[in-house]
């Protein structure tokens, strides 16, 4: 694909996002088929050879791209060909691409694990031991689709308490 380069004397590379948008868009656009000859030497014209192929190998690294070096023992390289992952098509696309349709999580409680989860919040509830005592009673005695039920109303109360539910746990970061 290019003519061995000999190394530089100090690396210079530094992460950049324009270049590294650039190499994937231009590699998913052209897949199959190979980018255009020129590519690489286009690239190093405009942000320089250590910036170029340091952002290329940054993006290896994380699974994006796909890179073939030929090592020489001058301690020079050749890049032999660069293609794009389906990693890199993913990161592109707004939605996330399959990995966020096939990386979907479904979390399923069965009956007993609920009432478990239920009960102990009600162990560590500020109210009085008659009354924990009841609630306990009234959780374990529930058939599964009270039990389906009262999750249900549990998650609503949550999200309609949305702004407190951020507070109890902590989790607005900074927003």
């Amino acid at each position: 694909m290019e003519a061995p380069k000999q190394p530089s004397r100090r690396l210079e590379m530094k992460l950049n996002r324009e270049l590294q948008r650039k190499i994937l868009s231009v590699l998913t656009e052209c897949f199959p088929k190979d980018p255009p000859p020129n590519f690489l030497h286009t690239l190093r014209a405009e942000y320089g050879e250590d910036e170029t192929d340091g952002n290329l190998m940054y993006l290896e690294m994380h699974g994006l791209v796909n890179v073939k070096l030929t090592h020489f023992v001058s301690g020079a390289y050749s890049i032999d060909y660069v293609k794009p992952t389906e990693k890199a098509f993913d990161f592109l696309a707004e939605d996330g691409g399959l990995s966020a349709v096939l990386g979907v999580v479904t979390v399923r409680l069965d009956a007993e694990t609920l009432r478990e989860l239920v009960a102990l919040k009600i162990d560590k509830a500020d109210i009085p031991t008659g009354q924990k005592e009841t609630l306990l009673k009234i959780i374990r005695s529930l058939p599964e689709e009270g039990l389906k039920r009262l999750s249900s109303r549990l998650i609503e109360f949550a999200l309609d308490k949305g702004a407190d539910l951020v507070k109890l746990l902590d989790i607005s970061g900074g927003l």
